[in-house]
């Protein structure tokens, strides 16, 4: 009876081996591989922006958590309406203060941004001389206080411009890689299926080819120009990844995450609050709120009679920094380190969970 038994299992387990091998064979090509389990194996690599408007808090942060902090990109380096280069710092620039960050294993990556409106742009863009001497002053700059490279976050470039700012891209790219330095880019969030005016001027595809690397900015949903909402769904978040991932280099690919909030008013007014700011708000409000913690996102929503907010604290850019390594993606850039919600620093990267 005992043999009889084990010879009926063993054909069942031959049979069903036959049927796991016959699948694979006709059908492996199709199964995604989507085994990251080399990235979830480290912990994400968190860079973040620092505003010059608060760069004293954001230096404080700094020295806080310098063991995990990959790199800062200051946002110092701004165009003005005259189309010169203005430093907003008054300390993230100071040579001293690049080299401490540096000995720290910091690296220090100034962001280009500007003051501008989109189609004030296209005067510098239609000059290439202009562009090399701009990206030729800005490397100097980088050069003479230590630092590492160039960020370029050049928004709502005119659809029009779209090929001329790949044409600026790739003269940033011809001087800075002729001197060692890197090249960062940070680009609008494109998801594949909404196409939204401030996007069509930015060539994923080319600016992936040129860049060292290219910074996704993962957010507005919602913001000043909308009602209430989620800043970053997850959804929208693997959507996003998945189709940058199309079009860029893995290697090349960084996730910038938000770590503040909204508040919209009933008057209509709304404004965006950094976590510190959000809090004191909150604080200085007299009304009663509920809060509940959208599904979605992750994100923190507060309700009153007056008022709804929305908030990205650390509980939710955890969730986002997960969902995107199961993507297979580790790097991230953070807006802005400048009253971040600190506990992202406490988490523990062991066991990741998916959100």
């Amino acid at each position: 009876m005992f043999n009889t038994k084990l010879a009926y299992f063993l054909q069942i387990g031959a049979l069903l081996v036959f049927i796991v091998i016959t699948i694979i064979s006709r059908f492996g090509d199709k199964i995604p591989k989507s085994d990251y389990s080399f990235v979830l194996m480290e912990n994400p690599e968190i860079s973040g922006w620092v505003a010059w408007w608060k760069e004293d808090e954001g230096m404080d942060l700094i020295n806080r958590h310098n063991s995990q902090i990959s790199s800062i990109s200051p946002f110092c380096f701004i165009v003005n309406d005259s189309l010169e280069v203005e430093n907003k710092c008054k300390k993230l620039l100071n040579k001293d203060v690049v080299l401490q960050y540096k000995d720290a294993g910091i690296k220090v990556i100034p962001t280009l941004g500007s003051d501008i409106r989109y189609e004030q742009w296209t005067p510098l863009l239609t000059n290439d001389t202009g562009i090399k001497q701009l990206a030729e002053y800005l490397s100097t700059q980088i050069a003479d206080i230590g630092a590492d490279g160039i960020d370029l976050d050049i928004e709502g470039i005119e659809e029009s411009d779209r090929d001329r700012f790949t044409r600026m891209v790739e003269i940033f790219n011809d001087v800075f890689s002729s001197r060692g330095q890197h090249l960062s880019v940070t680009i609008h969030a494109q998801d594949g299926k909404n196409f939204y005016k401030i996007t069509k001027g930015q060539d994923i595809r080319a600016i992936g080819r040129l860049a060292d690397e290219v910074r996704i900015m993962a957010y507005d949903q919602h913001g000043t120009f909308s009602g209430p909402g989620p800043i970053t769904s997850l959804n929208w978040l693997k959507d996003t990844v998945n189709y940058n991932l199309s079009l860029i280099p893995r290697d090349k690919l960084v996730i910038g995450l938000p770590s503040y909030g909204y508040i919209w008013e009933q008057t209509g007014y709304s404004k965006g609050y950094l976590y510190s700011e959000f809090m004191d708000y909150l604080n200085k409000s007299t009304e009663k709120y509920y809060v509940d913690r959208d599904s979605s996102s992750k994100e923190l929503v507060y309700k009153t009679s007056l008022y709804e907010g929305w908030l990205s604290d650390a509980f939710s850019v955890i969730a986002k920094i997960n969902t995107v390594r199961f993507l297979g993606v580790n790097r991230f850039v953070i807006w802005n380190l400048s009253g971040i919600d600190e506990r992202l620093f406490d988490h523990n990267w062991t066991f990741p969970d998916n959100g």
